[in-house]
């Protein structure tokens, strides 16, 4: 043993480094100092008796290995049992006759630790590119080599690696439009070393247009050769269009001649226009930072301070008021105020701003002329009278102009639902509507009721027709908040442009508008109409040739059913037709707007209600398993002939009544809720369903709900159809849980398009119609016979 030991030292001493030379049993006769403190061993020189190789490196198969083996990777055994990484490298050779084992220990401890610092390094490199989204990349200008972070390949819409990045490749992405540009930035960073920074139009993978902005810096060699280019990259589209925001913001506070004030949710001014400071006398630099009380009196502080309060609560989605404000000189002036909550992303009050205009000089003509004779007494504005004198005046002075004649719908059932206290508030407030969009020296009138002209003198169709456009969104988007609800209301409009090359009497003029707004109500109110010599002349022509034709049609039997499908929004199967009435005469089929409102002002529309029914109960009967929503007037709540009609169809033919849906407008049924409540429970008395129509653009109180007991509440398309805005979708969301929480189902209606149909699934809508659905078509040809 001693020879062996002897010779394993000999060989052993002349290796550098952690040795051990083993003899053919694999027992360890010679260990180095450095090998044994390694291995937690008194390094005296001598191994412990019995010490095995294997028991040392586990991962050598001893005694079976030959010639030489190298493993990278091993765990070596320390004499406490634990362990460490290193490299082994083991060889026999013969001494002397005697087969001798030397292994070589290379400790990895260090390289493993730099190995694993560097790749939580990439991982902690790559998270915070993905949290701020700005790709990393580098140029090696002489090998013409680029690399490209994970992040970069995320910001053009790939996966790592997708692709072999280059020059070429990114200039790719770049919008043709400034391909050439980038690329010619980038070949003058390259030869000049100044930064490379440029923000253009790009193009993802997938097609979408978006904003890159890239920054980045070159790296030279000794001699001032460019080598490396590196930098960052990311989608600023967002920041772009914020700052488009900004300048959009900045550009319409200096040019507006009203004043406009930004501040914070705190009240703090961020942002103080020309405008502002023309009319409250303190320049941005005396104001920005500062809280509104720094300025204003204590009593125009807590004015302001109580509407910010009712914005930060929500109680309010902006406001319009007027009311006095002192200057810096210690002057007061009279101003309108519109404040609007500005909210972020979360809806979440982010600041407010609020457009002052000086009203100083309307209060002063309002006060010469605000007269008993001139004024309307509950809403200042003109009275008739006055306002005919005023036409006649831009008549005799041989103007030309536009007359507008208003008149709200359906005000008349304001007063009977809430009480006339209600409807001269509300006639206050569309007074104020209108006239913020009138010239001072052209204020609106009241005629008498909830009618009002307004007077624009010196504009032509085109503009008198886009006023209109703007004075009915005004006025749809006026709110009169009643039981804790919002009301809103609508207008109809006829116009009269006059000119000064073809002359009017006033008594002309306003009986051409007059014409023109009884018919924009026959069309379904909420519209404009403008009067034509001819449109004037056949008005009333129009009226009698329809109440022929109507008759006739009752006669002739030209009404038509047509049905439209409506399906599960889950399962997207159909569940129930919409029956439609169609007149056809000659081949075409006219929809009832073009009549409904003749038939019902002449008495004709109960006939025309009991025709649909009358037309839908075969269809019941001839096709079971069909079922249908059939509209009627909510003329036909007090209609003990229709009633009587349907229980006695039921009774003789025993189809199943709840195949049968009766339809009525929300409108309607708010107008005489007592009424609708009565015909309602005839028809669950039957066994019929009942629905109410165009929910949503009533007059405000659900309260109403609790009496009605209809199984439907159908969506008005006004908030499904086209692109939906974010007030649209919480509009939605409230009636779907609203009618959850009552136990009644929703249907969507005018729905055109599939993603529309997806977003209505999301929110949880029941059922749904529309073009994108399904047309309406003649019951023949849907049903087969």
């Amino acid at each position: 043993m001693e020879s062996l030991r002897e010779t394993a030292a000999g060989v052993g001493v002349s290796i550098p480094g952690m040795a051990l030379v083993a003899g053919p049993d694999g027992d360890v006769a010679f260990a180095s100092d450095s090998a044994l403190t390694a291995l937690g061993m008194p390094a005296d020189g001598e191994p412990p008796a019995g010490l095995q190789v294997s028991a040392v490196i586990p991962g050598i198969s001893w005694p079976d290995f030959q010639g030489e083996d190298r493993i990278d990777r091993l765990d070596v055994t320390r004499a406490d049992g634990t362990v460490f990484p290193a490299r082994v490298t083991s060889r026999r050779i013969a001494v002397d006759g005697t087969q001798l084992a030397v292994v070589l220990i290379e400790d990895r401890i260090a390289e493993t630790m730099a190995i694993h610092e560097a790749e939580a390094m990439r991982w902690r490199l790559d998270a915070s590119e993905r949290l701020t989204g700005l790709g990393t990349w580098s140029w090696d200008v002489e090998l013409d080599r680029v690399v490209w972070s994970d992040q970069l390949f995320r910001v053009f819409g790939m996966e790592p690696g997708e692709i072999e990045p280059s020059v070429e490749q990114y200039l790719a992405f770049i919008h043709p439009g400034d391909r050439d540009e980038v690329a010619a930035l980038i070949r003058k960073a390259a030869k000049t070393g100044l930064p490379l920074n440029h923000t253009r139009r790009a193009i993802k993978a997938d097609g979408t247009e978006f904003t890159v902005a890239v920054e980045g810096t070159l790296v030279a060699d000794h001699d001032g050769r460019p080598r490396q280019l590196y930098g960052v990259c990311s989608d600023a589209t967002a920041r772009h269009e914020a700052e488009l925001d900004r300048a959009r913001f900045h550009a319409l506070m200096e040019s507006s001649l009203d004043g406009i004030v930004a501040m914070d949710p705190d009240g703090r001014i961020r942002a103080w226009s020309r405008g502002i400071e023309r009319i409250y006398g303190y320049t941005a630099e005396e104001v920005l930072g500062k809280t509104a009380d720094e300025f204003l009196t204590e009593e125009e502080h807590r004015e302001s301070r109580v509407l910010l309060e009712r914005m930060i609560s929500g109680e309010s989605s902006g406001l319009t008021f007027e009311t006095t404000r002192t200057r810096r000189d210690g002057t007061t002036v009279d101003v309108s105020i519109a404040v609007s909550p500005v909210r972020d992303a979360r809806m979440e009050l982010a600041g407010t701003v609020a457009v002052v205009r000086d009203i100083s000089q309307a209060r002063r003509f309002e006060g010469r002329m605000l007269t008993a004779t001139s004024r309307d007494p509950l809403t200042g504005a003109l009275n008739r009278n006055h306002f005919q004198a005023i036409v006649e005046r831009a008549i005799e002075d041989g103007s030309a102009g536009a007359v507008f004649h208003f008149d709200l719908d359906n005000f008349k059932y304001v007063n009977d639902a809430y009480g006339y206290a209600f409807g001269d508030r509300l006639l206050r407030g569309v007074t104020r509507t209108i006239e913020r969009e009138c010239d001072a020296g052209c204020p609106p009138a009241r005629l008498g009721g909830d009618e009002f002209a307004v007077l624009l003198p010196g504009i032509d169709k085109a503009s008198a027709l886009e006023w209109a456009d703007r004075m009915l969104r005004q006025i749809r988007g006026y709110v009169e908040p009643v039981d804790g609800r919002p009301l809103t209301t609508t207008a109809s409009i006829g116009i009269c442009v006059f000119s000064a090359d073809h002359r009017m009497t006033v008594t002309e003029i306003m009986s051409r508008a007059d014409r023109a707004l009884y018919e924009a109500k026959d069309r379904g109110r909420d519209s404009w109409i403008l009067a034509s010599a001819d449109r004037a002349r056949s008005g009333l022509a129009t009226r009698m040739n329809w109440e022929e034709r109507i008759r006739n049609a009752l006669v002739e039997d030209l009404f038509e059913l047509y049905l439209q499908p409506i399906i599960s929004v889950s399962t997207r199967e159909v569940v129930m037709h919409e029956a439609l009435l169609r007149l056809v005469e000659g081949g075409e089929a006219i929809a009832p707007g073009a009549f409904l409102g003749v038939a019902e002002r002449l008495g004709l529309i109960h006939e025309i209600d009991r025709n649909v029914v009358g037309k839908s109960l075969p269809l019941l009967e001839r096709n079971p398993g069909l079922k249908l929503s059939v509209n009627v007037s909510g003329k036909s709540f007090g209609d003990g002939q229709l009633l009587a009609a349907m229980r006695d169809r039921i009774g003789q033919h025993g189809f199943d009544p709840s195949c049968l849906v009766i339809e009525v407008t929300e409108t309607s049924a708010v107008i005489d809720t007592e009424r609708a409540e009565a015909f309602a429970r005839s028809l669950k008395e039957l066994g019929c369903g009942f629905a109410l129509d165009d929910f949503g653009t009533g007059f405000g109180s659900y309260a109403y709900l609790k009496k009605l007991p209809a199984e439907y509440l159908k969506i008005d398309g006004e908030f499904v159809s086209g692109e939906w805005s974010r007030v649209d979708e919480l509009v939605i969301e409230s009636m779907v849980g609203l009618a959850g929480g009552l136990g009644k189902q929703t249907i969507a209606e005018y729905v055109e398009a599939e993603e529309t149909l997806d977003r209505l699934a999301a929110i949880g809508v029941d059922f749904a119609q529309g073009y994108h659905i399904g047309r309406p078509a003649p019951a023949v040809e849907v049903l087969g016979r």
